[in-house]
């Protein structure tokens, strides 16, 4: 471990402050990733939501026709009207486009489908019974079709009926259940990671403005030492009695003192000022 801290303190300021910046930069990316799933999650939860409710309407739709069916019967049983028949052919038509639709959005539920299929079943029953009703009403007249009436065989079918649409609408919110779980353990494990990384960005950035700040103050010290050592150096060359100069690696005078500058100036004639 104090080998890599080391290692660590040899590596450039420089770098150090860019790899902050990289990671924090790779941890931002990600977080806008994992954000821009939750959200895709939320919005899928929302979908299937919206897609029971859309079985739910279809269930009831389904149930409304045969109670029209029921309705419609029973009214023929009491008058007669051929009004009615009409509208009885009229509500039948309607079935099998509703069945059909129940079956297409409910395409991701096995069970469902069983249940659809047992449910059609027992529609086309109702609508037999219920033209048979109205076949007798009409052909042996009221005695003869409220005595098959009331056999009851219409209300169990009804009851079966509404039991095999309640079995579809309860196996869906079951899926729907059971999706919605999955779904808030995913949420969960994004939100636990976005956590992580908002803290590892945060640390992050406190280590980059540490390292900042110290190497800001490292700087100032050595500045002011610098200044101070110039200072120092300067008074001890200007007061010196010996000629002293500095040159550059190019060989240009950088500093001269007095003594230096009385020395050239006699018998060359340069000045201090010319000769920096």
């Amino acid at each position: 471990m104090n080998r890599i801290i080391s290692y660590f303190k040899t590596i450039a300021f420089q770098k150090r402050i860019e790899a902050y910046f990289l990671v924090a930069i790779c941890i931002i990316c990600t977080i806008f990733l994992l954000v821009y799933k939750s959200n895709n999650y939320f919005i899928q939860s929302a979908k299937w939501v919206e897609h029971e409710d859309e079985v739910r309407l279809k269930n009831l739709q389904i149930l409304f026709i045969a109670q029209d069916l029921e309705n419609i019967a029973r009214g023929y049983l009491l008058s007669g009207d051929k009004v009615l028949e009409i509208k009885f052919n009229n509500a039948v038509s309607l079935l099998p486009g509703a069945i059909s639709e129940l079956k297409s959005i409910t395409s991701d539920n096995v069970l469902a489908q069983q249940r659809i299929v047992a449910a059609d079943r027992t529609i086309q029953q109702n609508i037999s019974f219920r033209e048979a009703l109205i076949n007798t009403r009409r052909q042996q007249g009221f005695e003869a079709a409220n005595k098959l009436f009331k056999t009851g065989i219409g209300i169990r079918l009804m009851d079966k009926l509404r039991q095999v649409l309640s079995q579809i609408d309860n196996e869906e919110k079951r899926l729907l259940n059971q999706r919605k779980k999955t779904l808030e353990k995913s949420i969960t494990r994004v939100s636990r990671m976005i956590n992580l990384l908002v803290a590892v960005i945060l640390t992050t950035s406190m280590l980059g403005f540490v390292a900042i700040n110290k190497n800001i103050t490292r700087r100032n010290i050595a500045e002011n030492k610098l200044k101070t050592n110039n200072y120092l150096i300067g008074g001890i060359i200007n007061n010196s009695h010996n000629p002293i100069s500095i040159r550059n690696t190019s060989g240009k005078f950088i500093r001269v003192n007095e003594a230096f500058a009385t020395l050239v100036n006699q018998p060359a004639g340069f000045t201090r000022e010319i000769l920096l």
